[in-house]
């Protein structure tokens, strides 16, 4: 531990406080950082963007090196001395921007106001980036938790433009940060693989990736002429592939509706064989991994396979009883996204086959699911509500009746009404007409509310109890349910108006 790494430490936790003797110190120490004089000046200084960033990265290689837990605290408090500065941000670099980005990445907090500059700058300078700077950018973008969607659209829009001339690693690069930010351009995907997929190899995370935005796009149609190219790829790549990686390429291609019954089934039998047989030999599947992280990540792969067999027709028993085995001993390891989609998984296989055996397990893995939700700050995704809400509909009354801690899932949605689409809050209000205690009367009301407010003008209703469902705008025509829709807006209303009489 050194004498500067001390210093700055009690510095920094002298609270900004700092005598005569200790500016001379950090002068010394940092020349390019001076003090004013007076203390009270020290709110008005700005510090030099180079020099802030420059000791980032110092202290961020000596913490990726340092093995003493004491040491490495101090190496955080050195880096939180640097990052709460102001910093005089005025025609730096981008490579500087880059390299506060990549700090902010390492060690998971930054100044928020430093933070906002940042991402300031970077949107006036990204159409001026290389490909090879944009894919720097986002992929420490996608570290983050909060994602600034509006600078995420302009990177995407100079994407578009600059992604013809890109060479392929870049561009297969770049796809991999897309696929992490769950990018929600069809055209910039398109784009990229109109270019790339039949025109040379294509590595395997690049394959991953192109595979998880098609399955994440609306129109799974938009994929159809690359999934053959694709297939080829993830077959010659099966060997750099991790299991979670083959578990996400089985999944999607099952999503995606290339692997059918018949032709397609025993490629789908074998595929799942294959990511399940890492959890038998567990040792033997970490040397031959590529990914020294990939043994932590055996149960998200189990559900993506388990995924993958709900969405078949037909799954052959021995692997049904073989990914449950697996299921029962690894449930309690399973993250919300994960412990959904195997829930999916049961209540498929308990609504096709009538399989009361698995009434134990369908109750484990909810409790599970609830006793993740009652850690503190944890609120679901919508995509993870989203997957619960298709075992509910599948689940009988009597398994779900048991665990009516379940509403807290949904009542966090209630909060976000006003951004849900209309597709998701007529899920919801299914849900609840088919299990009355999910939710709350009050709260079943505010969604009902918020339907009547996309499917109808002024949220009027009409003397026979029934809701108009006219638009008077452009935007609300874009709205406007389809026919499939609007009966189960119709039967949902009357639900309503017979619980509240």
């Amino acid at each position: 531990m050194t004498i500067r790494t001390r210093l700055l430490y009690f510095l920094d936790s002298a609270g900004g406080r700092k005598s005569v003797y200790e500016r001379g110190i950090v002068n010394v120490l940092h020349p390019q950082l001076l003090l004013p004089s007076n203390p009270g000046d020290n709110m008005h200084v700005l510090y030099s963007a180079e020099e802030i960033a420059s000791r980032m990265a110092k202290v961020r290689v000596k913490h990726m090196d340092c093995t003493d837990r004491v040491e490495a605290m101090l190496l955080q408090g050195e880096y939180k001395y640097f990052s709460g500065k102001k910093i005089h941000f005025q025609h730096v670099r981008p490579d500087v921007l880059i390299s506060f980005l990549q700090s902010f990445s390492y060690f998971g907090f930054f100044s928020a106001v430093n933070l906002k500059n940042i991402l300031h700058i970077i949107r006036t300078v990204i159409p001026d980036m290389s490909l090879q700077k944009i894919d720097l950018v986002l992929h420490y973008l996608a570290t983050m938790q909060k994602h600034d969607e509006d600078l995420l659209a302009e990177i995407y829009d100079v994407l578009e433009v600059k992604i013809e001339k890109a060479a392929p690693s870049d561009a297969f690069g770049i796809l991999v940060s897309l696929d992490r930010l769950n990018c929600d351009r069809p055209r910039l995907i398109r784009g990229i693989a109109s270019k790339y997929i039949g025109r040379g190899d294509i590595p395997g995370s690049a394959v991953c990736a192109f595979l998880n935005l098609f399955a994440k796009m609306e129109q799974h149609k938009d994929s159809t002429p690359f999934l053959p190219f694709l297939e080829k790829a993830a077959l010659s790549t099966i060997h750099e592939l991790t299991p979670l990686e083959h578990a996400q390429l089985l999944r999607n291609f099952v999503v995606l509706s290339h692997f059918k019954i018949g032709t397609h089934e025993k490629i789908v039998a074998k595929w799942a064989k294959l990511v399940l047989n890492y959890f038998e030999s567990p040792v033997e599947a970490e040397s031959t991994s590529t990914d020294s992280e990939a043994v932590d990540e055996y149960p998200r792969a189990l559900s993506f396979v388990l995924e993958a067999l709900a969405k078949l027709e037909y799954c052959h028993p021995s692997l049904v009883i073989k990914a449950i085995d697996i299921l029962e001993d690894i449930y309690v390891e399973l993250d919300g996204s994960s412990a959904a989609r195997c829930l999916l998984f049961l209540a498929t296989l308990y609504e096709r086959e009538k399989m009361h055996l698995l009434r134990p397990l369908i109750n484990s893995v909810l409790g599970h699911m609830h006793d993740i939700r009652a850690q503190i700050g944890v609120i679901f995704t919508r995509d993870v509500v989203d997957t619960l809400m298709d075992s509910m509909l599948l689940l009988p009354k009597d398994i779900l009746s048991q665990h009516r801690e379940v509403h807290n899932i949904l009542s966090d949605q209630v909060l976000q009404v006003t951004s849900i689409k209309l597709k998701y809050l007529l899920k919801i209000l299914r849900v609840c007409e088919k299990h009355p205690w999910a939710l709350p009367i009050n709260q079943q009301e505010v969604l009902f509310n918020h339907l009547v407010f996309l499917t109808t003008e002024k949220g009027s209703s009409s003397s026979d109890g029934k809701y108009m469902l006219s638009s008077v705008s452009h935007d609300q025509q874009q709205r406007e349910p389809k026919p499939h829709m609007k009966a189960d807006i119709f039967r949902l209303a009357n639900m309503l108006r017979e619980e509240r009489m």
